[in-house]
């Protein structure tokens, strides 16, 4: 009996060892991601009763621009799977979805994915156009984030990859774990702009007419400023407090490593 109880360890111990050894040979197979698949979507939603966007996504690009005098929302871009054969990089582009839903005055937004990929490669790319005066909210884990022409308040949150702004007339949150975060920032009167990465640049552009009180701190790296006209200047190269024109709204910079550049134009 004891001898059976022996044996029967040792098969169980074996087949343990050979399903491990049959995941390990599949996930090394499909490391080798030469084969692309896509497909595209596009959602169409009205504007009546909604004033902002939330998208969450794991993986991939993210572009939101607003559009003066538009009625609606367009969500369009596509689902992008990489794999070691063309054929499971078809099959499992079935398992991607985009989710588009209208909830209360939001237009919420989800890229939905299998949590095992086994090696593939997935991601969503989105380009999506909202009225200009609607609120946005982005969180993303690995991608770059564009933001053109918004014109409300603006929420993003990015893990591994850069946020780029383009004529951003609006208060801004916006976290980067690491990645930069770049681009032009236009605050309106007493906006606030709050800005912060853990590993990255952040490197902006400020209209020298802009009207705000002025804070930056590095822990470890550098801040340059150029052409803004600043008064009440206080501080270091690590750390700078000062105020714009009157000083009615806020602009908050903050890095743990990496610098700050802010220049006026």
């Amino acid at each position: 009996m004891t001898r059976y109880r022996f044996y029967n360890i040792i098969f169980i111990l074996l087949a343990f060892l050979l399903l491990q050894c049959d995941h390990i040979i599949e996930n090394s197979r499909i490391q080798n991601n030469d084969y692309r698949a896509e497909s595209p979507f596009r959602f169409t939603v009205s504007a009546d009763g909604t004033d902002r966007l939330l998208l969450n996504s794991m993986n991939g690009r993210v572009e939101v621009i607003g559009q003066t005098d538009m009625k609606k929302a367009v969500i369009e871009g596509k689902k992008i799977v990489k794999s070691n054969s063309q054929t499971d990089a078809e099959s499992f582009l079935n398992e991607l979805s985009v989710h588009v839903e209208k909830q209360g005055q939001d237009v919420l937004v989800a890229s939905r994915q299998p949590t095992e990929t086994r090696g593939r490669d997935v991601s969503f790319e989105y380009t999506i156009r909202v009225p200009r005066a609607w609120r946005v909210g982005v969180d993303l884990l690995n991608g770059e984030c564009s933001l053109d022409s918004l014109a409300n308040f603006v929420n993003v949150k990015v893990t591994n990859g850069n946020v780029l702004l383009d004529q951003l007339i609006c208060s801004a949150d916006l976290r980067v774990t690491n990645g930069q975060i770049s681009g032009v920032v236009i605050l309106p009167p007493d906006g606030d702009l709050d800005a912060e990465t853990t590993n990255g640049l952040i490197n902006l552009l400020l209209p020298r007419t802009m009207s705000a009180r002025f804070y930056a701190r590095v822990n470890n790296g550098l801040i340059q400023l150029s052409n803004l006209d600043l008064t009440d200047c206080v501080g270091s190269d690590r750390e700078v407090r000062g105020v714009l024109g009157e000083g009615s709204g806020n602009v908050w910079l903050k890095t743990t490593n990496g610098n700050i550049m802010v220049s006026g134009y």
